[in-house]
């Protein structure tokens, strides 16, 4: 075994290694906990739509300490900053904590528009992460231009620091950590092993108890810290609840090694009394969380390991004060575990500075680990002594056993060398396969660089074609100078959009169309374009100026335009296109395919439009469009694609279809401006797609165009 000279110089290497991670150069990312809002939902009745959406910020309150810090609680606290507050080049969020059951990112933009959904936490697989890295780590899409929420819940003490930085900051201060984490559990292991060793050579049960109280600490550290459920059970985070169970190890094998250590027969009735009740604590503890009171049994677990730890150092000045030498250094271990407990409550409450790389209840514990394991030797060398004044006495009995004792030596030392060369060799497979494993994730990380750089030149073009599209469309101030009302609900299902309106004016003639052009996003956006273009000319160049003409012309050409009787091409555009002549108080109306809704004194008239679209008619006989012409006053007309009444939600996520969509314009035209009917059109979207248990994606562009002349 070690000479305490030994354990000592181990001792100074450890204390000297940790205090190396508080004066570490500071990374250079930013904590952000004073720059965001917090918002407390005991109840659990908020619902995620109803939060991100802006409706609950007016109950945001800004907190007012560095890292948030709410001690074990069964509310769920949502956190809110805007991207604008933090620096310019920090596009990443970290959640500084990988024991959170709950963690859903949600990033919105100025508009309104929710950008990114990540929901994680240790109650989801490992994979869940969009970052793979031991804490919780998230790209801002848009920086400096939107709004981020966070909605966080555990089963532990829900204290986590919050930072902005570069994904280069987060990687090396993760490598930091982990090394310092490694000298931690390499320490502890070196500890378990080295004990066991000694246990298997004299089997002591002592040091087999001392063993199992090692490995449950270190168990519970190595879950506390996410390292558990990101090597061993990834996939399985229900695992995740029941860790609390090894804290409960931890204080039911304390004292059944402490009785055992400074002699707990010997002590007075209330301290054995109080050995009995902590064992028993401990197995309510492991009853509790199997009964699903897990918060209840955490904070059992809290009070118990910082009381129990009194009542041991009480034990220990006992024995020590009865001359039972080992009990110095057992008096010292559990001193400096209580201490470490302490300084880690006064970091939950900010009292002290949050340590950047171990816990002060590591190195409590990795101090009182180290001290028991003096106490342990102390305990061999008084044993010895004692032995050794009894040889005086037996020295005949000692002289027949040398040669016997010296045998069981030798068989020690060669047990231990041949053990040694074990792991020496393994360490050696190890160290080979980690060069491999480091190689390879180099590699991965540079491919995965070069994806990055190519999504984000690919996202650029897409915006740059947004803009270029948003350029095409009418001027919708001017359009509401013509009209009497108007409202256009225009959301596009990426970020270009193959739905698209049009308009042209002369004199006292209005040219109104709503278009569905087919597919959506970048190839639906390309046909837009062609489809403006193609109305502009015939009405402004060629002087078209009935609607079923209007559409029969742009037929042609967009067939002439694709070549489609050269090829199968089967592209085309829905259109419901609308002459609104103000001075004789009518508006007449033909449809490709879509069709015109109006809505007077109440009751809604549908107007079908004819059954072509506008190109892909290469194997039909030639289209044919009727115009139908309607009175305008007092009435309010719309133009649509099919994207509104196709969009699948609700409770059975089904389709909204459309006799529910002209039901809806008719309910919500009813005295109301055109502005207040598109705020109803829009909420009753945003509720359709939003349940309870689950959010529908939008599956295809959607316009609506409503006005009344």
């Amino acid at each position: 075994m070690f000479l305490p000279t030994r354990f000592t110089c181990l001792l100074l290497i450890f204390l000297t290694l940790s205090g190396f991670s508080t004066y570490a150069e500071s990374p250079t990312f930013e904590n952000i906990g004073t720059k965001v809002m917090i918002l407390e939902d005991p109840s659990h009745s908020m619902t995620e739509m109803d939060v991100i959406s802006g409706n609950k910020d007016h109950l945001f309150k800004f907190y007012n300490q560095e890292i948030p810090n709410f001690q074990s609680t069964k509310s769920i606290y949502w956190v809110k900053f805007e991207t604008e507050v933090l620096d310019p080049e920090h596009n990443y969020i970290e959640v500084g904590s990988a024991f959170l059951d709950t963690l859903h990112f949600y990033e919105v933009s100025k508009n309104g528009l929710l950008l990114k959904t990540v929901k994680t936490g240790d109650a989801y697989p490992f994979n869940s992460r969009e970052i793979d890295m031991g804490n919780f780590v998230f790209r801002l899409t848009e920086p400096q231009q939107s709004s981020v929420y966070l909605k966080v819940s555990a089963l532990q003490p829900l204290f986590f620091p919050l930072r902005a930085g570069t994904i280069t900051d987060f990687i090396a201060f993760e490598h930091d950590f982990d090394f310092y984490q490694g000298i931690y559990f390499g320490f502890m292991l070196l500890m378990f092993f080295y004990n066991f060793f000694v246990w298997y050579s004299t089997r002591d049960n002592i040091y087999l108890v001392y063993v199992c109280y090692v490995l449950s600490i270190t168990v519970f550290m190595a879950a506390v810290f996410g390292y558990m459920f990101e090597y061993l059970w990834p996939s399985t985070p229900i695992i995740n609840e029941f860790v609390v169970i090894s804290s409960a190890f931890t204080q039911i094998t304390a004292v059944i090694f402490t009785r055992k250590f400074i002699q707990g027969d010997t002590l007075p009735p209330i301290i054995k009394k109080g050995f009995t009740l902590y064992i028993i604590w401990g197995f309510v503890i492991i009853a509790s969380i199997i009964l699903d009171f897990k918060v209840e049994a955490l904070m059992m677990s809290q009070v118990g390991l910082l009381t129990l730890g009194f009542l041991l150092l009480v034990a220990s000045l006992i024995s020590y004060r009865r001359g039972y030498r080992p009990a110095k250094y057992y008096l010292i271990a559990w001193g400096a575990l209580n201490a470490g407990f302490i300084a880690a409550i006064l970091e939950s409450v900010n009292v002290l500075e949050v340590s950047m790389y171990l816990n002060p209840m590591q190195i409590g514990s990795g101090i009182e680990v180290l001290f028991l394991s003096f106490a342990l030797g102390d305990k061999l060398k008084t044993l010895k002594e004692e032995k050794e004044r009894a040889q005086l006495d037996v020295m005949d009995a000692l002289q027949k056993n040398e040669t016997l004792i010296k045998e069981q030596n030798v068989m020690l030392e060669d047990r231990v060398n041949q053990r040694t060369h074990e792991l020496s060799e393994a360490n050696s497979e190890l160290t080979a396969l980690t060069e491999e494993l480091s190689t390879t994730l180099e590699t991965v990380k540079m491919q995965s660089n070069i994806i990055e750089k190519a999504h984000e030149n690919t996202k650029a073009s897409i915006n740059y074609a947004k803009r270029i599209q948003d350029a095409m469309l009418p001027n919708t101030g001017q359009l509401k100078k013509v009209l009497k009302d108007l409202f256009i609900f225009y959301k596009p299902r990426d970020i270009v959009s193959g739905d698209f309106y049009w308009s042209h004016e002369e004199d006292d003639i209005l040219y109104l169309a709503a278009c569905d052009c087919t597919g959506h996003g970048v190839p639906g956006g390309f046909l837009s374009m062609l489809g403006n273009e193609v109305l502009t000319e015939i009405v402004s160049l060629e002087g078209i100026s009935d609607p079923k003409d209007i559409l029969l012309e742009a037929d042609k050409k967009v067939s002439e335009i694709l070549k489609q009787k050269m090829n199968a091409n089967m592209d085309g555009m829905d259109v419901s296109l609308v002459r609104i002549d103000k001075k004789k108080g009518e508006l007449t109306f033909a449809g490709a395919k879509n069709p015109l809704v109006y809505v007077k004194d109440g009751e809604v008239v549908k107007v079908k439009g004819d059954t072509f679209s506008i190109g892909g008619n290469y194997k039909r006989t030639t289209p044919q469009f009727t115009s139908h012409t309607i009175p305008t006053a007092d009435t309010k007309f719309y133009l649509f694609s099919d994207g509104y009444q196709d969009q699948t939600g609700g409770e059975e996520n089904k389709k909204f279809m459309v006799r529910k969509f002209r039901e809806l314009l008719r309910d919500t035209s009813l005295g109301a401006t055109m502005e207040d009917q598109k705020s109803r059109i829009t909420t009753t979207l945003d509720r359709w797609m939003s349940q309870e248990d689950h959010f529908t994606a939008q599956v295809d562009d959607i316009l609506v165009v409503g006005f009344e002349v």
